[in-house]
Protein backbone atom coordinates (compact mmCIF):
# COMPACT_ATOMS: atom_id res chain seq x y z
CA UNK A 1 0.00 0.00 0.00
CA UNK A 2 1.33 3.41 -0.91
CA UNK A 3 1.58 5.67 2.11
CA UNK A 4 0.83 9.36 2.35
CA UNK A 5 3.72 11.30 0.86
CA UNK A 6 6.06 13.33 3.05
CA UNK A 7 7.85 14.60 -0.03
CA UNK A 8 9.02 18.19 0.02
CA UNK A 9 10.78 19.98 -2.84
CA UNK A 10 13.04 22.98 -2.99
CA UNK A 11 11.99 25.76 -5.36
CA UNK A 12 12.95 25.11 -9.00
CA UNK A 13 14.62 21.81 -8.12
CA UNK A 14 14.50 19.11 -10.77
CA UNK A 15 14.78 15.40 -10.07
CA UNK A 16 16.00 12.81 -12.54
CA UNK A 17 14.03 9.79 -13.72
CA UNK A 18 16.21 7.59 -11.52
CA UNK A 19 15.57 9.79 -8.50
CA UNK A 20 11.83 9.77 -9.16
CA UNK A 21 11.85 5.96 -9.14
CA UNK A 22 13.59 5.99 -5.78
CA UNK A 23 11.19 8.57 -4.37
CA UNK A 24 8.25 6.38 -5.44
CA UNK A 25 9.93 3.40 -3.78
CA UNK A 26 10.43 5.34 -0.55
CA UNK A 27 6.71 6.13 -0.41
CA UNK A 28 5.87 2.42 -0.26
CA UNK A 29 6.30 1.03 3.22
CA UNK A 30 7.99 -2.37 3.24
CA UNK A 31 8.72 -3.21 6.84
CA UNK A 32 9.74 -6.83 7.38
CA UNK A 33 6.64 -8.95 6.92
CA UNK A 34 4.88 -6.36 4.76
CA UNK A 35 6.98 -6.32 1.60
CA UNK A 36 4.19 -7.22 -0.84
CA UNK A 37 3.39 -3.78 -2.26
CA UNK A 38 7.04 -2.95 -2.80
CA UNK A 39 7.67 -6.31 -4.51
CA UNK A 40 4.87 -5.49 -6.96
CA UNK A 41 6.56 -2.18 -7.71
CA UNK A 42 9.85 -3.98 -8.38
CA UNK A 43 8.11 -6.32 -10.83
CA UNK A 44 6.88 -3.30 -12.81
CA UNK A 45 10.41 -1.94 -13.13
CA UNK A 46 12.04 -5.10 -14.49
CA UNK A 47 12.23 -5.15 -18.32
CA UNK A 48 9.98 -7.56 -20.20
CA UNK A 49 12.86 -9.54 -21.68
CA UNK A 50 13.58 -10.99 -18.23
CA UNK A 51 12.14 -14.28 -17.02
CA UNK A 52 10.45 -13.38 -13.73
CA UNK A 53 9.30 -15.86 -11.13
CA UNK A 54 7.78 -15.52 -7.67
CA UNK A 55 8.92 -17.84 -4.87
CA UNK A 56 6.53 -18.08 -1.93
CA UNK A 57 8.27 -17.70 1.43
CA UNK A 58 5.21 -17.54 3.65
CA UNK A 59 1.60 -16.51 3.34
CA UNK A 60 1.41 -13.25 1.41
CA UNK A 61 5.21 -12.98 1.08
CA UNK A 62 7.45 -13.98 -1.79
CA UNK A 63 10.92 -13.60 -3.22
CA UNK A 64 11.44 -12.63 -6.85
CA UNK A 65 13.96 -14.01 -9.31
CA UNK A 66 14.56 -12.29 -12.64
CA UNK A 67 16.98 -13.66 -15.22
CA UNK A 68 18.17 -12.77 -18.68
CA UNK A 69 20.51 -15.02 -20.62
CA UNK A 70 23.01 -17.37 -19.01
CA UNK A 71 25.03 -15.46 -16.42
CA UNK A 72 26.86 -16.84 -13.40
CA UNK A 73 26.38 -13.56 -11.51
CA UNK A 74 23.42 -12.84 -9.24
CA UNK A 75 22.52 -9.44 -7.83
CA UNK A 76 20.85 -10.04 -4.46
CA UNK A 77 18.76 -7.30 -2.83
CA UNK A 78 16.53 -7.47 0.23
CA UNK A 79 13.21 -5.67 -0.12
CA UNK A 80 12.35 -5.04 3.53
CA UNK A 81 13.31 -2.14 5.76
CA UNK A 82 13.47 -1.66 9.48
CA UNK A 83 10.46 0.07 11.10
CA UNK A 84 10.28 3.82 11.58
CA UNK A 85 9.42 6.64 9.24
CA UNK A 86 12.02 9.03 7.89
CA UNK A 87 10.21 11.94 6.21
CA UNK A 88 10.92 11.89 2.49
CA UNK A 89 12.62 15.05 1.32
CA UNK A 90 15.06 16.17 -1.33
CA UNK A 91 17.80 18.69 -0.70
CA UNK A 92 20.45 20.02 -3.04
CA UNK A 93 22.61 16.92 -2.60
CA UNK A 94 20.59 14.33 -0.64
CA UNK A 95 17.42 12.25 -0.71
CA UNK A 96 16.07 11.30 2.71
CA UNK A 97 13.74 8.40 3.49
CA UNK A 98 13.51 5.03 5.19
CA UNK A 99 15.35 2.61 2.92
CA UNK A 100 17.20 5.32 0.98
CA UNK A 101 20.39 3.27 1.27
CA UNK A 102 19.12 0.14 3.03
CA UNK A 103 18.04 -1.09 0.64
CA UNK A 104 15.85 0.78 -1.85
CA UNK A 105 18.58 2.98 -3.28
CA UNK A 106 20.55 -0.16 -4.10
CA UNK A 107 17.51 -1.85 -5.64
CA UNK A 108 16.60 1.06 -7.89
CA UNK A 109 20.23 1.51 -8.97
CA UNK A 110 20.66 -2.22 -9.68
CA UNK A 111 17.54 -2.33 -11.85
CA UNK A 112 18.71 0.81 -13.66
CA UNK A 113 22.06 -0.92 -14.32
CA UNK A 114 20.26 -3.49 -16.48
CA UNK A 115 20.54 -1.18 -19.47
CA UNK A 116 24.34 -1.29 -19.13
CA UNK A 117 24.60 -5.07 -18.80
CA UNK A 118 23.99 -8.17 -20.85
CA UNK A 119 23.08 -11.45 -19.20
CA UNK A 120 22.35 -11.15 -15.48
CA UNK A 121 20.29 -12.64 -12.65
CA UNK A 122 18.45 -10.99 -9.77
CA UNK A 123 17.16 -12.30 -6.47
CA UNK A 124 14.95 -9.99 -4.41
CA UNK A 125 14.37 -11.32 -0.91
CA UNK A 126 12.06 -10.65 2.03
CA UNK A 127 12.81 -10.66 5.74
CA UNK A 128 16.49 -9.72 5.79
CA UNK A 129 16.09 -7.28 8.65
CA UNK A 130 14.53 -9.89 10.95
CA UNK A 131 15.21 -13.55 10.27
CA UNK A 132 16.62 -13.85 6.72
CA UNK A 133 13.55 -15.86 5.75
CA UNK A 134 13.89 -14.96 2.07
CA UNK A 135 17.58 -15.79 1.76
CA UNK A 136 17.12 -19.05 3.62
CA UNK A 137 14.26 -20.06 1.33
CA UNK A 138 16.00 -19.26 -1.97
CA UNK A 139 19.71 -19.70 -1.27
CA UNK A 140 19.97 -22.77 -3.51
CA UNK A 141 18.76 -20.79 -6.52
CA UNK A 142 21.98 -18.78 -6.59
CA UNK A 143 24.36 -21.12 -8.39
CA UNK A 144 27.11 -18.63 -9.15
CA UNK A 145 28.59 -15.50 -7.61
CA UNK A 146 26.30 -13.31 -5.49
CA UNK A 147 26.62 -9.55 -5.30
CA UNK A 148 24.80 -8.83 -2.06
CA UNK A 149 23.65 -5.22 -2.23
CA UNK A 150 24.26 -3.34 1.01
CA UNK A 151 25.69 0.12 1.75
CA UNK A 152 29.50 -0.11 1.44
CA UNK A 153 30.31 3.27 -0.14
CA UNK A 154 31.07 1.42 -3.39
CA UNK A 155 33.79 -0.65 -1.69
CA UNK A 156 33.91 -4.33 -2.64
CA UNK A 157 33.91 -6.40 0.56
CA UNK A 158 34.70 -10.11 0.41
CA UNK A 159 33.94 -11.17 3.99
CA UNK A 160 31.73 -10.30 6.91
CA UNK A 161 31.29 -10.84 10.62
CA UNK A 162 28.92 -13.46 11.91
CA UNK A 163 26.03 -12.81 14.25
CA UNK A 164 24.82 -14.55 17.38
CA UNK A 165 21.56 -13.21 18.77
CA UNK A 166 20.16 -14.62 21.97
CA UNK A 167 17.78 -14.01 24.84
CA UNK A 168 18.58 -14.35 28.50
CA UNK A 169 15.76 -15.40 30.82
CA UNK A 170 16.41 -15.01 34.52
CA UNK A 171 13.83 -16.53 36.88
CA UNK A 172 13.35 -16.24 40.61
CA UNK A 173 10.54 -15.58 43.05
CA UNK A 174 8.25 -12.59 43.51
CA UNK A 175 8.58 -11.18 46.99
CA UNK A 176 8.61 -8.03 49.07
CA UNK A 177 11.85 -6.14 48.51
CA UNK A 178 12.58 -6.11 52.26
CA UNK A 179 13.14 -9.86 52.21
CA UNK A 180 16.35 -11.76 51.55
CA UNK A 181 15.33 -14.38 49.00
CA UNK A 182 18.86 -15.46 48.28
CA UNK A 183 20.94 -15.07 45.11
CA UNK A 184 19.34 -18.02 43.30
CA UNK A 185 15.84 -16.59 43.75
CA UNK A 186 16.60 -12.96 42.81
CA UNK A 187 15.96 -12.74 39.06
CA UNK A 188 17.20 -9.16 38.65
CA UNK A 189 20.45 -9.72 40.52
CA UNK A 190 21.17 -12.86 38.50
CA UNK A 191 20.53 -10.96 35.29
CA UNK A 192 22.82 -8.08 36.24
CA UNK A 193 25.57 -10.47 37.27
CA UNK A 194 25.28 -12.37 34.00
CA UNK A 195 25.36 -9.21 31.88
CA UNK A 196 28.40 -7.89 33.74
CA UNK A 197 30.25 -11.14 33.11
CA UNK A 198 29.39 -11.00 29.41
CA UNK A 199 30.66 -7.42 29.10
CA UNK A 200 34.01 -8.51 30.56
CA UNK A 201 34.55 -10.92 27.65
CA UNK A 202 35.35 -8.10 25.18
CA UNK A 203 33.56 -9.85 22.34
CA UNK A 204 33.32 -7.98 19.06
CA UNK A 205 30.28 -5.68 18.99
CA UNK A 206 28.38 -7.19 21.93
CA UNK A 207 25.14 -5.25 22.28
CA UNK A 208 22.53 -5.46 25.02
CA UNK A 209 19.44 -4.53 23.05
CA UNK A 210 16.64 -4.74 25.60
CA UNK A 211 16.08 -5.52 29.26
CA UNK A 212 12.51 -6.22 30.31
CA UNK A 213 10.90 -7.01 33.63
CA UNK A 214 10.21 -5.63 37.02
CA UNK A 215 7.09 -4.20 38.62
CA UNK A 216 7.97 -1.48 41.12
CA UNK A 217 10.92 -0.70 43.36
CA UNK A 218 9.54 -2.54 46.42
CA UNK A 219 8.85 -5.84 44.65
CA UNK A 220 11.45 -8.47 43.84
CA UNK A 221 10.65 -9.50 40.28
CA UNK A 222 9.90 -13.10 39.36
CA UNK A 223 11.35 -12.91 35.85
CA UNK A 224 13.71 -10.64 33.88
CA UNK A 225 14.48 -10.92 30.16
CA UNK A 226 17.19 -9.43 28.01
CA UNK A 227 17.97 -9.61 24.29
CA UNK A 228 21.54 -9.40 23.04
CA UNK A 229 23.62 -9.77 19.92
CA UNK A 230 27.31 -10.18 19.22
CA UNK A 231 29.17 -10.13 15.91
CA UNK A 232 32.21 -12.45 15.92
CA UNK A 233 34.94 -11.53 13.42
CA UNK A 234 36.34 -15.03 13.06
CA UNK A 235 35.15 -18.62 13.22
CA UNK A 236 37.35 -19.15 16.28
CA UNK A 237 35.66 -16.29 18.10
CA UNK A 238 32.27 -17.66 17.04
CA UNK A 239 33.08 -21.07 18.56
CA UNK A 240 34.43 -19.49 21.74
CA UNK A 241 31.26 -17.46 22.24
CA UNK A 242 28.95 -20.40 21.59
CA UNK A 243 30.92 -22.55 24.04
CA UNK A 244 30.77 -19.84 26.71
CA UNK A 245 27.01 -19.36 26.33
CA UNK A 246 26.33 -23.10 26.48
CA UNK A 247 28.20 -23.31 29.80
CA UNK A 248 25.98 -20.72 31.53
CA UNK A 249 23.62 -22.45 33.97
CA UNK A 250 22.42 -19.77 36.41
CA UNK A 251 20.09 -18.24 33.80
CA UNK A 252 18.50 -19.62 30.65
CA UNK A 253 20.08 -18.77 27.29
CA UNK A 254 17.87 -19.05 24.19
CA UNK A 255 19.87 -18.81 20.97
CA UNK A 256 17.85 -17.05 18.23
CA UNK A 257 20.46 -16.94 15.48
CA UNK A 258 23.93 -18.45 15.37
CA UNK A 259 25.43 -17.60 12.01
CA UNK A 260 29.13 -17.95 11.39
CA UNK A 261 31.34 -15.27 9.83
CA UNK A 262 31.68 -15.49 6.05
CA UNK A 263 35.26 -15.76 4.88
CA UNK A 264 36.57 -14.66 1.49
CA UNK A 265 35.22 -16.76 -1.35
CA UNK A 266 35.95 -14.51 -4.32
CA UNK A 267 39.26 -13.00 -5.43
CA UNK A 268 38.77 -9.67 -7.18
CA UNK A 269 41.09 -6.74 -7.77
CA UNK A 270 40.53 -3.77 -5.48
CA UNK A 271 38.45 -5.67 -2.92
CA UNK A 272 38.77 -5.17 0.84
CA UNK A 273 39.23 -8.44 2.70
CA UNK A 274 38.73 -7.09 6.25
CA UNK A 275 35.22 -8.26 7.24
CA UNK A 276 32.38 -5.77 7.39
CA UNK A 277 30.99 -5.45 10.90
CA UNK A 278 27.37 -5.97 9.86
CA UNK A 279 25.81 -9.29 8.89
CA UNK A 280 24.22 -9.73 5.48
CA UNK A 281 22.72 -12.36 3.22
CA UNK A 282 26.22 -13.11 1.92
CA UNK A 283 26.33 -15.83 4.59
CA UNK A 284 23.78 -17.93 2.70
CA UNK A 285 25.62 -18.15 -0.62
CA UNK A 286 28.67 -20.23 -1.49
CA UNK A 287 30.48 -17.42 -3.30
CA UNK A 288 29.94 -13.70 -3.24
CA UNK A 289 30.80 -10.15 -2.24
CA UNK A 290 29.03 -7.31 -0.46
CA UNK A 291 28.73 -4.08 -2.42
CA UNK A 292 26.50 -1.07 -2.74
CA UNK A 293 25.79 2.62 -2.54
CA UNK A 294 25.57 4.49 0.73
CA UNK A 295 27.19 4.66 4.16
CA UNK A 296 26.26 1.90 6.62
CA UNK A 297 26.54 4.46 9.44
CA UNK A 298 23.34 6.07 8.12
CA UNK A 299 21.32 2.85 7.85
CA UNK A 300 18.52 2.39 10.41
CA UNK A 301 18.91 5.99 11.60
CA UNK A 302 16.45 8.89 11.75
CA UNK A 303 18.47 10.70 9.09
CA UNK A 304 18.89 7.89 6.56
CA UNK A 305 19.68 9.36 3.16
CA UNK A 306 21.49 8.77 -0.10
CA UNK A 307 23.72 11.25 -1.85
CA UNK A 308 22.15 12.20 -5.17
CA UNK A 309 25.44 12.05 -7.01
CA UNK A 310 26.08 8.54 -5.65
CA UNK A 311 22.66 7.36 -6.79
CA UNK A 312 23.45 8.51 -10.32
CA UNK A 313 26.88 6.82 -10.20
CA UNK A 314 25.58 3.55 -8.78
CA UNK A 315 24.29 1.87 -11.99
CA UNK A 316 27.67 2.14 -13.73
CA UNK A 317 29.50 0.99 -10.60
CA UNK A 318 27.25 -2.07 -10.38
CA UNK A 319 27.66 -2.80 -14.08
CA UNK A 320 31.46 -2.60 -13.79
CA UNK A 321 31.46 -5.04 -10.87
CA UNK A 322 29.23 -7.48 -12.75
CA UNK A 323 31.60 -7.31 -15.72
CA UNK A 324 34.59 -8.04 -13.47
CA UNK A 325 32.92 -11.07 -11.91
CA UNK A 326 31.68 -12.38 -15.25
CA UNK A 327 35.19 -12.87 -16.69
Amino acid sequence: MTTKSFFYTISNMKTSNLENKLITALKIKSYSGSEGAFCKYIEKLIPRDFYIKKHVVSRGRYNITASRGNSNVWIVCHTDTVPGDVPIRVTKDKIFGRGAIDNKGNIIAAIEAIRLMGDINFLFTVGEEVDFAGARASKDLVNGIAIVMEPTNFKIRTSQCGVISFNIISKGVRAHSSLDVGVKNHAMNKMIKTLNELLKQKWHRLNIGTIEGGVVANIISKEIRASLSVRPKSVDEFETIMSYLSAIKEVKIDIINALKPKTKSVVIKGAIDDPVAFFSELAFFKRGVVFGVGDINLAHTDTEHILRRDLELAPSKISDLVASLSK
